[in-house]
């Protein structure tokens, strides 16, 4: 049952010396709650036994100022002029704490924010609900929107402030298993940053991260990298970490923040200091650092760096609501999914309110040139007046936007006094019930996330696709007039594909991240606003693709037979040097002809080839001695070191070179 509100008394009396109280109440049987508040007795981990100690007070900007003189500051002062140029960041992982849901003066705090006095209402949270359903809830929105508004003022924002005293910025991981509303947490972030697994399973977390960082205008976006647990540890080599690095990269992921890179205190000790169990070993004392990781390493910096550049572009913009706290959902997540080929970002009330603008077109744009045809509302059932004042204006505007009507205002106040108006603005901004599109201003709302008819209204085409893919993974950015893709193949096949993408008038180029190379493709075919080429994609293979030369007088091929029938593109390529004629590279012979986009075509004789040559002679294999390894032994075939008798083969864990001469025929 409801507690009526008018039988609530808050006793303001002080409790005697034996915790009597006295005071003058209407007759009645009375039940006397007390409310005290203290530590949740939440300590830091994991820590050396001389660091633990009980966590600070998240709500508390006083408290966590304490905490940072006592940790980062005292480092700060250790490292003086080197502040801000050797010891450049500090960082908040992803928050394992739990809740917290009082600090000193509260109640007054929520008078100010709120505009109406929480006492009466404080048996709430000790599970007696009041008034009515609504009203209870309406009031515990309000008290769960201070908690999480102070979090982020006075512990996540004001980390960065301290930082930024320190000549140092700051990394946060905006998400966990606390009162955290995910993307107004990373917008406090200089560096906002993500995770994932290299299992790409649970604990990886891109989207609070990627979207926060867009939505706020942060161009760097990190993420802990590559974490494993003890079932890989030493065993991790860059062609294993290679597909989980560029997974993140389709979601939006351009640093890699290594998990783990362990201080070696003592650098000519091998293999090193580890982090227990947890992370993958990423050290200068691996076996494969200054070969294979030297390249890999390079892989990654060019990588990052294409995907630094422009803005990103998505279709949907989800507002999250302003329910707290909330959290982002993945792509996997979100209901109903989008059509693959679409992609989406998510965002906040502050953003909603002070950082969209709406295009001619009714686009939605962000101050750094982002753009997004489509506002979608998720949890927004309730939304208070201001944000629904906002919805009106865009749409007024020329925006899109999509979503059920919210029911009632979001707060208790605007509940007890502003229903009637909020009520009728809904109903003018969403319209009869029964059409599913109303037209608002020069906008429209849906009521529904109904995506097909949404993107068949816009005339929008899926971005990116691979041909039979049910979700594609890529990411791409918009640098002034060019477009930068990447793409990955998640299979562990090899696959030639029929991929889409939305660019035209502009010549398609592969760049490969792993040399520098850049290719300008001949083959492909434009329709409408698409570009189409056919891609051979190694297993678990990746390409960027690159639109920035303008297709001018080239007249590209669109099909490719060999021998009558269509060619292999996974034993051919076609380019073509700044659009002057074509080059065909190929292992193949065969009669081929190319087609091209005006219909005229073209006739090459590839002759037979010579044939591949097998080095079937002994090898002499050099090893090093320091690491177990015999200086030289001769393979008369090649074989796994695990299975060769002799132990400091078997058990090897360092490089080694192989050596045989042979003749090439004049």
């Amino acid at each position: 049952s409801y507690i009526p509100l008018d039988q609530v008394r808050v006793l303001t009396e002080k409790p005697a010396a034996d915790g009597s109280v006295t005071a003058t109440l209407p007759a009645g049987v009375w039940r006397i709650l007390r409310f005290g508040y203290t530590t949740t007795a939440a300590s830091n981990h994991p820590s050396t036994a001389a660091g633990k100690g009980l966590e600070c007070d998240k709500l508390d900007r006083a408290a966590l100022d304490h905490h940072f003189a006592a940790y980062v500051g005292k480092l700060a002062e250790e490292a003086g002029p080197l502040a801000g140029k050797v010891l450049r960041f500090s960082e908040i992982d992803s928050f394992e704490m739990g809740g917290q849901n009082w600090t000193e003066n509260l109640a007054d705090q929520f008078q100010g924010a709120k505009g109406y006095d929480l006492l009466p209402f404080l048996p709430l949270l000790a599970g007696r609900a009041i008034g009515d359903a609504e009203s209870t809830e309406a009031v515990l929105r309000d008290f769960r929107d201070l908690i999480c508004s102070l979090m982020v003022k006075n512990y996540f924002l004001r980390f960065t402030e301290l930082c930024h005293q320190h000549g140092m910025k700051s990394y946060i991981e905006p998400y966990g298993f606390g009162p955290l509303n995910d993307l107004t947490v990373g917008g406090t972030a200089d560096i906002p940053m993500g995770e994932f697994w290299m299992n790409l399973g649970e604990g990886s977390s891109f989207k609070s991260a990627v979207s926060s960082a867009r939505i706020y205008g942060k161009p760097v976006i990190s993420a802990e990298s590559f974490t494993s647990w003890a079932d890989l540890n030493w065993k991790i080599h860059p062609y294993l970490m290679k597909y989980a690095g560029d997974f993140a990269w389709t979601q939006g992921i351009n640093e890699m923040m290594f998990h783990r890179f362990a201080h070696q205190a003592n650098p000519h000790v091998t293999p090193g200091m580890t982090m227990g169990n947890v992370g993958s070993h990423l050290d200068r004392t691996q076996t494969w650092w200054l070969n294979a990781g030297a390249a890999w390493f390079k892989y990654l910096q060019r990588g990052s760096h294409l995907l630094r550049q422009g803005v990103p572009v998505s279709d949907v913009l989800l507002y999250v609501g302003e329910g707290s706290p909330h959290g982002v959902p993945e792509d996997k997540e979100l209901k109903p999914a989008l059509p693959a080929g679409y992609t989406f970002d998510a965002c906040d009330t502050e953003v909603l309110l002070n950082r969209l603008n709406v295009l001619p077109d009714g686009s939605l744009v962000l101050p750094e040139g982002t753009t997004y045809r489509v506002l979608a509302l998720r949890n927004s059932a309730q939304l208070s007046l201001r944000v629904l004042r906002r919805l009106a204006e865009l749409a007024r505007r020329g925006a899109i936007i999509a979503g059920p009507k919210p029911v009632s205002p979001l707060g208790y106040l605007e509940l007890t006094t502003r229903r009637a108006e909020f009520t009728a603005l809904a109903d003018s901004l969403w319209g009869p019930a029964n059409k599913n599109v109303h037209a608002f201003g020069r906008g429209k709302v849906y009521h529904e996330l109904a995506w097909s008819q949404i993107f068949s209204d816009l005339a929008l085409v899926p971005d990116c696709t691979l041909a039979d893919d049910a979700t594609t993974a890529f990411t791409h950015r918009r640098v002034g007039a060019s477009d930068v893709y990447f793409i990955l193949n998640r299979e562990t096949t090899a696959r030639t594909v029929r991929a889409s993408f939305r660019s035209a008038g502009r010549v398609p180029e592969i760049w490969h991240a792993d040399t520098g190379r850049t290719e300008m493709l001949g083959e492909f075919t434009m329709r409408d606003d698409q570009t189409e080429l056919t891609l051979a994609l190694p297993a678990r293979g990746s390409a960027f693709i690159v639109f920035r030369k303008p297709l001018r007088d080239l007249d590209p091929v669109t099909r490719t037979t060999r021998n009558d029938a269509v060619a292999d593109v996974a034993r051919y390529q076609l380019t073509t040097a700044e659009g002057k004629g074509f080059t065909l590279t190929t292992a193949v012979a065969g009669d081929y002809r190319f087609t091209h986009a005006s219909g005229r075509t073209q006739d090459v004789r590839v002759p037979t080839l010579p044939a591949a040559r097998t080095l079937d002679a002994p090898w002499e294999v050099g090893f090093d001695e320091a690491w177990g390894g015999p200086k030289t032994i001769t393979f008369s075939t090649l074989t796994d070191w695990k299975d060769h008798p002799l132990d400091g083969i078997k058990h090897y864990s360092g490089s080694a070179n192989y050596r045989q001469r042979f003749n090439i025929p004049a």
